[in-house]
Order: structure tokens, then sequence, then C-alpha cells
């Protein structure tokens, strides 16, 4: 029995409260203590069954409706599926090793990073839709006013570090810390970032037709 917050054990205390850290505990509410450290929470394994499905299901639909390039489709969904791969690898080390949960930082920025991204291009293209009064119709950003420009070359620019990051830095990463025994706790926010990063871009793939002829030409 292990605290949920710290991953302290929980054997022999029984003030209900965790020695470590401070947060109350039930000794038989599954939802304040866990079984070994890292545990997920119910709500952390949620996060990871929606992350799981619209990492799958969004660039699926992409293919289906055949408006965007299928390379991209597939630039997508490798990643997710490895990811998905990843994420039941991590979680299995964590329970296996008995490691402690990665930090929520860590997490948090995995997730958030592909998030940030996909707001920034919802807001570029609402921003189009405002300032053009609809779809560019030309390639490049010739007639751009510049605070559009901006716009687009930041959410351009990080697409390309993005697409970079996970095509060849990734994997390196997920390998690496999969063979280093200190490092393994890393596995379960890679996957997740991978997760996080498919569904994004699947997010991207279902916008309308003019605004990816745009994006991709």
């Amino acid at each position: 029995m292990f605290c949920r917050a710290c991953d302290y054990s929980l054997l022999g205390v029984h003030s209900g409260r965790c020695p470590e850290c401070g947060r109350a505990f039930v000794p038989t509410d599954p939802a304040t203590v866990a079984s070994f450290p890292g545990q997920p929470s119910r709500s952390f394994r949620h996060l990871i069954g929606w992350l799981s499905a619209l990492a799958i299901g969004l660039p699926a639909v992409a293919a289906v409706l055949g408006d965007a390039p299928f390379l991209i489709i597939l630039i997508c969904m490798v990643p997710g599926i490895i990811g998905l791969g990843a994420v039941a690898v991590g979680l299995h080390i964590l329970r296996s090793q008995l490691l402690g949960q990665p930090p929520r930082i860590l997490i948090a920025a995995a997730i958030l990073a592909p998030v940030a991204w996909i707001v920034l291009v919802i807001s570029l293209a609402l921003h189009m839709r405002v300032t053009l009064g609809g779809w560019p119709t030309r390639l490049g950003m010739a007639g751009f006013p510049p605070a559009l420009a901006t716009h687009a070359d930041i959410a351009l620019g990080l697409w390309g570090i993005l697409i970079l990051f996970t095509l060849f830095v990734w994997p390196i990463l997920l390998i690496g810390c999969a063979a280093i025994p200190p490092a393994r706790r890393a596995v379960l926010p890679l996957g997740l970032f991978a997760l996080a990063h498919a569904a994004c871009v699947g997010g991207l793939l279902l916008m309308p037709s003019p605004f990816l002829r745009w994006w991709f030409d």
C-alpha cells in the first residue's frame, strides 16, 4: 500500500495521513491508496483511454474522408500506434519494477506541447477567416497582413519542429530510456507524447479542405 501523491509506503501507518507528504488516505479506498508505486489513478487511466481513441480514431477518419495527404496520415498514425505500445510498456515497467510514477510536470509537458500547437493552428484558421474573409486563394503568405503572417510562421515553425522531433528524436529517446533502468519511468511520458501528437495532427487533418491545401502546399 503506497501513497498516491509521493509513493511513500503506508504499511503500518494508522494516522490516516502520509508521513511523507501529509496526503489523507483511507486504507480500504483504492482512490486514496495505490497497490504499487506509480499506480495510475482512475482519472489518469481515463486520460490514456481518450488519448488512445483520438490518436487512432482521428487519423482513421481523415483517411476515410480523403482530404489529407496519405503520407501525412501515415506519419501521424504510425507514431500513435507505437506510442500506444509505449504507454502499455511504460505502465508495465512501473508495476513490475516498482518504479514511482514519472513527475507530473513531465507528463503535463508531454501532452501539452502538441495540444498547444493544435490550439495555435485552430486560432490561425480563425484569424484567417476574420482577416481575409475566407481561406487563402494563393500559395504562401502573399497578401497576408503582418500579424497574420507572423501567426502563420509560428504555427508552421512549430509544426516542423514537432514532426522532426517525432520522426527522428523521439524514437531514439524511447529506445534509450527503455534500455537504461534509471530512465525507464520516462517511457510512459514519451508514449503519451506520441498519442497526443497523433491526436492533434489528426485534428489538423479534419480541418476544412481549403485550409489544408494552403497548409500543405
